[in-house]
């Protein structure tokens, strides 16, 4: 009986362990979802959508005639972004660390370079719109 009681504890506190683990990695999910401005060490513009959709905007000339990057992210419990794109036959996921410091997002890749973004809620500048 006392055992039954000790496993009963266990699974209880494993249940509510990986239940708050859910709650922290859906937050931070929608933390993430929206627009933001690199700033640091280049400069641009990228959307997390809340559907799991990705866009980089590009500036003409960029990459050809590619207006922007499209595809899909997902941010894993242990805060790894990991973000699928393609144009035409190539298709590439990158993937690296996000932390929220304060107010804004930063993305560490594997070598621990950072980019440093904050939310972005203007009209995309024109130089994106062409």
């Amino acid at each position: 009986m006392k055992y039954r009681q000790l496993i009963t504890g266990f699974v209880l506190i494993v249940v509510l362990a990986l239940m708050s683990a859910m709650v922290q990695a859906s937050e931070n999910a929608q933390r993430l979802a929206g627009m933001w401005e690199e700033f640091s060490p280049s400069h641009n513009f990228v959307r997390f959508g809340k559907d799991g959709s990705w866009e980089l905007y590009l500036r003409k000339g960029e990459i050809g005639e590619l207006h922007s990057l499209k595809g899909n992210w997902e941010l894993s419990d242990d805060m790894v972004l990991s973000i699928t794109f393609g144009v035409g036959d190539f298709s590439r996921t990158l993937k690296a660390r996000v932390e929220f410091r304060n107010d804004e997002m930063v993305v560490i890749d594997g070598k621990g370079t950072e980019t440093r973004h904050h939310r972005y809620e203007k009209e995309l500048p024109a130089a994106y719109r062409w």
